[in-house]
């Protein structure tokens, strides 16, 4: 039961985003991922929302944020994830969660590419693809994850973990001695590369 009830809370996450994260003293653990997946994600970034909505796989997947902590946490829940085509009442969900200005579709269900077609209308809207190569591994019992992302041309390194439990997760950082790096998120990483590409192209314009 108490497992159920930390899925709806939703999980504990905090992550960090460098060119190079060598200079970081990792566990042994890190070295032995229990996994390496690799992916092409399409990420969509709003200046209307926080909310984390990507494409992976064909499937759109959705967290919201729920809160942050003292130590600057985030909460994320899952919300939703559906293979396309979409639904009209998953589609309403989306248009929602990205505060989309443009007129949603009327043609059900909802194609990937008549999705990607009318979210372009949105100007407030950017669709980003990320790169990925995820080292997925346990550290203290926090889910974690190094992964290689390679983002319009540019190539980064991040490091995370998870826990449902704030205080335990700031417990292991505190062990491996990464407790003073800031938590930043996908949404806001992302969101600093479409601000710093606007500004290029303005100077460039």
């Amino acid at each position: 039961m108490k497992e159920k009830t930390d899925r709806i809370r939703g999980r504990w996450e905090w992550r960090i985003f460098d060119k190079d994260l060598s200079f970081l003293e990792k566990p042994p653990a890190f070295h032995e991922p229990e996994s390496v997946q690799k992916s092409t994600d399409m990420y969509f970034v709003s200046q209307a929302s926080e909310n984390n909505i990507k494409i992976r796989h064909h499937t759109l997947d959705i967290k919201r944020l729920l809160q942050t902590n003292k130590h600057g946490f985030e909460q994320w829940t899952p919300i939703l994830k559906e293979l396309f085509p979409l639904s009209k009442e998953t589609m309403d969900a989306v248009w929602k969660e990205l505060s989309v200005s443009v007129e949603a579709p009327s043609t059900f269900p909802l194609s990937l590419n008549h999705f990607l077609n009318t979210l372009k209308k949105d100007t407030h809207i950017a669709s980003i693809t990320v790169e990925k190569e995820r080292n997925r591994y346990m550290i203290d019992g926090c889910m974690g994850e190094y992964s290689r992302i390679c983002v319009n041309g540019s190539h980064y390194e991040t490091i995370a973990l998870e826990h449902y439990d704030d205080n335990h997760l700031y417990r292991t950082l505190q062990s491996l001695g990464w407790e003073s790096k800031l938590n930043m998120n996908y949404i806001y990483f992302l969101k600093s590369i479409w601000d710093e590409h606007d500004k290029t192209g303005e100077n460039q314009s």
